[in-house]
């Protein structure tokens, strides 16, 4: 098990993340994947690679559009909201999944399929629907 960083979260915080040996690959790092890979091709590989996917839901209609298919491939998926449309820092971005990096090898681990949003300001992460 490990994480795919989409296109929407900084290589740079992936590959840092990867230094410090987690296990954290970012989509432009996957031959297989084109840097602009659509959504459902990411899903895909993940299913097929044991990856959970991690973006940032800047648009909320993200699962209302991809939720079914999420749900039928069996991915789990981890959504960090920036507080603002203008996203995160490298530096924001990097401590964020620290603070959160445990719990979410907890719950993916234990559960088959778990989407949960995780917020800088949050003291525990949101299980969605």
């Amino acid at each position: 098990m490990g994480f795919l960083f989409d296109a929407n979260l900084s290589p740079r915080v992936a590959r840092a993340l990867a230094a410090m040996d987690y296990p954290v690959v970012h989509i432009y790092d996957v031959p297989e994947l084109p840097d602009k890979a659509k959504d459902p091709e990411i899903i895909s590989w993940c299913r097929e690679n044991g990856q959970i996917w991690v973006t940032q839901d800047i648009k909320s209609r993200r699962m209302d559009q991809h939720g079914p298919l999420i749900r039928q491939a069996g991915v789990s998926v981890a959504w960090f909201r920036p507080p603002s449309k203008k996203g995160w820092s490298h530096k924001r971005c990097l401590e964020v999944f620290l603070k959160w990096i445990d719990d979410m090898l907890a719950r993916f681990s234990a559960d088959s399929m778990v989407l949960h949003q995780y917020s800088s300001k949050a003291n525990k992460p949101i299980k969605l629907p």
